[in-house]
């Protein structure tokens, strides 16, 4: 006869909740909690998620149970945000949009704030439309390219347009800067673009339509001149010399702000990857056809 023993451990229920609420500014509150879990066990719990694993077992060799009824749920919002930790983590209107897609508890929570509540209106009654304003028939996936930017815009988020080379971006962002220049009476966008291409964004506007860029270049004196004059309508300089004259801008809003080759942010100076951030407008458009 033969006696088999068997020890049953009992795995303790621990709950993940989050929430998000809106702050004062452009970033909202997104809380991250994992109930009755001490810090050094926190990486354990998110690994265990991130691998899709319902029960865990902690340092101390205590077995626990993720009781969240969606592990799909956890993992998506666990992913979304880089650099998660407890508490409460500063995130963008964009990526709370993104967590509404994932979780319906997210989305119920931002449709109780106003202005995310318009916001899901909008994209809910967005249209495709052709534009009306522009020199130049645009191909299919041009206008497809065009009616995201510019409903981006009017929900007043930003994108990053990835095209290959070739493939019109130029045409697509001048497309909408124009459409919204004509839309707004004081309309005031700025380009930032690599000093090879300052010339080169002038001809095509020329080419498209009837918008004059004032090109800020020239001398320290002259440029500082240029961006003190101009109060509406639009500038196109370079990343040089947008390091050099980032106090200028300080009272400056622009309704657009356009980096193109953005991929060379990752590889300029801090100088300018600074200037780039303290630059204040309402939607900010990324151009690349190079991996970002």
């Amino acid at each position: 006869f033969t006696s088999t023993s068997q020890t049953v451990f009992l795995a303790r229920n621990v709950n993940v909740s989050f929430g998000i609420r809106k702050t004062h500014n452009n970033l909202l509150d997104f809380s991250f909690n994992i109930e009755g879990i001490e810090s050094q066990d926190v990486d354990a719990v998110i690994g265990g998620i991130r691998n899709e694993r319902r029960f865990i077992i902690l340092r101390s060799g205590e077995l626990v149970k993720i009781a969240n009824e969606s592990m799909e749920e956890l993992l998506g919002v666990i992913d979304s945000i880089s650099g998660l930790k407890i508490g409460l983590n500063k995130i963008s209107k964009i990526k709370a949009l993104q967590l509404s897609q994932i979780s319906l508890n997210i989305k119920d929570e931002l449709g109780e704030i106003g202005e995310f509540r318009k916001l899901f209106r909008k994209i809910k009654e967005k249209k495709e439309k052709n534009p009306e304003n522009i020199k130049a028939e645009l191909f299919p996936y041009q206008k497809t390219g065009y009616n995201w930017l510019k409903n981006m815009y009017d929900i007043g988020l930003g994108a990053v347009l990835a095209d290959d080379m070739g493939l019109g971006k130029t045409l697509q962002t001048i497309t909408v800067i124009n459409e919204v220049y004509c839309e707004k009476e004081d309309f005031l966008g700025m380009i930032v673009v690599p000093t090879s291409l300052l010339h080169n964004w002038k001809e095509e506007f020329s080419k498209f339509c009837n918008i004059k860029p004032v090109l800020i270049e020239g001398i320290s004196k002259q440029r500082k001149e240029m961006i003190a004059g101009l109060k509406k309508g639009l500038m196109i300089t370079t990343y040089q010399a947008l390091r050099n004259d980032i106090e200028e801008y300080r009272d400056k809003r622009f309704d657009i702000l356009v980096l193109d080759e953005a991929q060379n942010i990752k590889t300029s100076t801090s100088q300018i990857k600074k200037a780039v951030t303290r630059l204040n407008s309402k939607v900010n458009f990324a151009l690349t056809g190079t991996p970002v």
